[in-house]
C-alpha cells in the first residue's frame, strides 16, 4: 500500500493482516471501551445540560453521540488517537460562558416575601400556588406558569401561547433565585408581591412600569 508522507506508514491500518484469533480477542476490550465512551459522553452531556445551566437545546442535540461514533470509527481504521467527551473541560467551558449576577438584594427580598406568605394575603397566594402546581411537585415549571398565565380573565380573554411563554420566561429569569428552572413557593410569593405592588408614578404624574 502507498505510504503516507506525514505518518511514514499507510494511512489505513491493515486490520486483515492480523490473525483471526487475535481479532476476536481484541473485540473483548473493544466492547468495554465502547461502553466507556458511551457512559463518558452521556455523563458529560447530562452534566452540561443540567437545568441549572438554562441551556436551550438545538435540533442537533441528539447528534453528538452519532458524530462521536463516526469519528471513533474513522480514527480506528486510520490508527489515530480516539476522541471522547472531555467532562472537566466541558464544565469549565460552561462556567466561563456563564453570566453571574449579584442576587444578594433579591435574596433579601425573597426572605421578605416568604415572611409575607404567613399573612392573610400570603395564604391566598399559597392556595393559588397549590392550584397552579398541577403535578404537586412543590415547584412551578415553565409549562405550569404558562398554563396559569393563559387562564381566561373575567372577560373571557386569554393570552396567546407565544406571549404567555415569553412572560413565563421573563418571570423565571427575574424570580428564579435558586436557578433550578422552576418557581418555588417563596419565589412565587416574591412575584405576587411585585405584581400586587402599586405602580410607581413619576413627577409628571404619568404611571410607569415598576
Amino acid at each position: 500500500p502507498a505510504q503516507n508522507s506525514a505518518l511514514q506508514r499507510p494511512l489505513l491500518v491493515p486490520l486483515l493482516s492480523l490473525a483471526p484469533g487475535y481479532r476476536l480477542m481484541a473485540a473483548v476490550p473493544a466492547f468495554f471501551l465502547a461502553m466507556l465512551f458511551f457512559l463518558d459522553q452521556n455523563i458529560t452531556v447530562r452534566t452540561v445540560n443540567s437545568p441549572a445551566n438554562k441551556l436551550q437545546p438545538r435540533p442537533t442535540y441528539n447528534l453528538d453521540l452519532f458524530v462521536l461514533a463516526l469519528l471513533t470509527g474513522c480514527t480506528s481504521v486510520c490508527g489515530l488517537p480516539w476522541m471522547c467527551a472531555a467532562t472537566v473541560e466541558s464544565i469549565n467551558h460552561i462556567r466561563s460562558m456563564t453570566d453571574y449576577a449579584d442576587t444578594r438584594a433579591a435574596v433579601g427580598a425573597s426572605s421578605g416575601a416568604a415572611a409575607t406568605l404567613s399573612g392573610a394575603r400570603g395564604a391566598a397566594w399559597r392556595a393559588r400556588f397549590d392550584e397552579v402546581d398541577a403535578d404537586g411537585s412543590g415547584a412551578l415549571s415553565a409549562d405550569e406558569i404558562v398554563a396559569m398565565l393563559r387562564r381566561p380573565d373575567e372577560g373571557g380573554r386569554a393570552l396567546p401561547s407565544d406571549e404567555a411563554a415569553r412572560q413565563a420566561t421573563d418571570i423565571l429569569r427575574k424570580y428564579d433565585l435558586s436557578g433550578d428552572g422552576q418557581l418555588q413557593l417563596d419565589e412565587f410569593g416574591l412575584w405576587c408581591e411585585a405584581k400586587a405592588a402599586p405602580e410607581a408614578t413619576p413627577a409628571d404624574g404619568q404611571p410607569v412600569e415598576a
